[in-house]
């Protein structure tokens, strides 16, 4: 009968305490939810802040402009632009004509 009554009040108080242990354990995981959702929300800000400096800084007008004024590069004139046509040999396969290579002949205006 003692052993009863005590098993009685045991056993409530247990899932009582498991109750309360999964409550706390519920508001640790919903933190941890609201934590991780702060931090997605800032990495995507960074995410979108990054692309649209790596397009600003991959614009050809950009690559231009840094071309120009940075490494003192310039257009090519007429008669610098000269085209070559190269064939690749591949051991087994027909020699056939690749599209021509364009070089540019700089040294002609140091002379």
């Amino acid at each position: 009968m003692m052993r009863r009554r005590g098993l009685m009040i045991l056993v409530p108080a247990v899932l009582c305490l498991m109750y309360v242990w999964m409550q706390i354990d519920l508001l640790r995981v919903g933190y941890d939810i609201e934590r991780l959702e702060k931090r997605k929300a800032i990495l995507e800000r960074q995410h979108e802040a990054l692309r649209f400096q790596w397009s600003q800084l991959t614009s050809p007008q950009r690559i231009a402009k840094e071309a120009t004024n940075k490494l003192g590069l310039q257009i090519p004139k007429s008669g610098q632009i000269v085209m070559v046509s190269f064939e690749v040999d591949v051991p087994g396969k027909m020699r056939t004509p690749e599209q021509p290579l364009q070089l540019v002949r700089w040294d002609l205006d140091r002379q």
